[in-house]
């Protein structure tokens, strides 16, 4: 990642040696942290879906049964959480999947609601040291205030308010028509600048000045197409329940992550489910198989 200059320069010049175009430029007037492959939404959306995997991968009996697993789960899940807002808010959603999944596992008594105390415990034993950061550097204090605004106002003002919230609320806006409703328009970026054809009214954003997800999707190609999208990745994470069906919750957790973000902007997590589809069941059994076999030798 590529924190500010005032911090680590080299690191800051190395960072942006590979970047260019609209990404560096949303990243850096928006004085949130970046890193190669790594920023604004697409980001966040991956990072929520990797707390999703850490949340039911630190509840099994096996990560139970070793500590040094457990603490790189714990570790892994702050610093994701944290360094993760500071890139792309959306991680807050993974974040609140996984804690609702870790809560749930500690009400329903499961050996794995264990780690849901150690989890709560290092939040307690890390606050500390953030206040401190926030109140002695003046960049992690930035960063802070961006990555979790919403606390922040919730503490200072008393309500929920996020910048990026109220831009999505003037984002709202539905097709006129009945073609557009159906099919679309075809359009998902600002027109104006890409089509030397399209003569309609000029957008400062994405077509008609929205990027909540469903919204582009339906005017891209419809309702039809919309639906489509989201049959495509309801059946990626069927296929991967039938070929993993350990791993059912965790796939419908990453599901949901995927339908939540689609809120905010068409970012999708495909990528995270791409690996498993890389697998067939056969193998999965498998590899299930002798994973038994070392364990019974053990």
């Amino acid at each position: 990642m590529s924190p500010c200059t005032t911090i680590i320069p080299l690191l800051y010049v190395f960072v942006n040696s590979f970047l260019g175009g609209e990404e560096l430029f949303m990243s850096v007037i928006e004085g949130r942290l970046y890193g190669i492959g790594c920023a604004l939404d697409v980001a966040g959306g991956r990072f929520a879906a990797i707390l999703v995997i850490i949340a039911y991968l630190s509840t099994q009996r096996h990560t139970m049964s070793q500590p040094l697993w457990m603490a790189f789960y714990i570790v892994s899940a702050l610093v994701i959480i944290i360094i993760g807002n500071m890139i792309g808010r959306t991680t807050t959603v993974g974040a609140i999947v996984a804690i609702v999944y870790w809560i749930y596992m500690l009400i329903k008594g499961a050996e794995g609601g264990r780690f849901t105390k150690y989890f709560f415990l290092a939040i307690v034993c890390t606050i500390p040291y953030v206040v401190y950061l926030y109140n002695n550097n003046i960049v992690m204090h930035d960063y802070l205030r961006f990555g979790f605004e919403g606390f922040f106002s919730l503490a200072e003002k008393g309500e929920w308010d996020v910048g990026s919230n109220n831009m999505l609320k003037d984002m709202i806006v539905f097709p006129d028509n009945i073609k557009t409703w159906i099919i679309g328009d075809a359009y998902a970026m600002n027109p104006s600048q890409h089509d030397p054809l399209y003569v309609g009214p000029t957008f400062e954003g994405f077509y008609m000045n929205t990027d909540v997800g469903y919204l582009r999707f339906i005017f891209y190609f419809g309702i039809i197409g919309c639906f489509t999208m989201i049959l495509f990745i309801y059946k990626v994470a069927s296929i991967c329940i039938e070929r993993f069906p350990q791993y059912r919750l965790m796939f419908l957790m990453l599901l949901l992550i995927n339908l939540i973000i689609w809120l905010k902007v068409t970012t999708d997590i495909f990528l995270v489910f791409a690996p498993f589809l890389c697998v067939s069941a056969s193998e999965n059994l498998e590899n299930e198989g002798s994973v038994e076999v070392l364990d019974v030798s053990v």
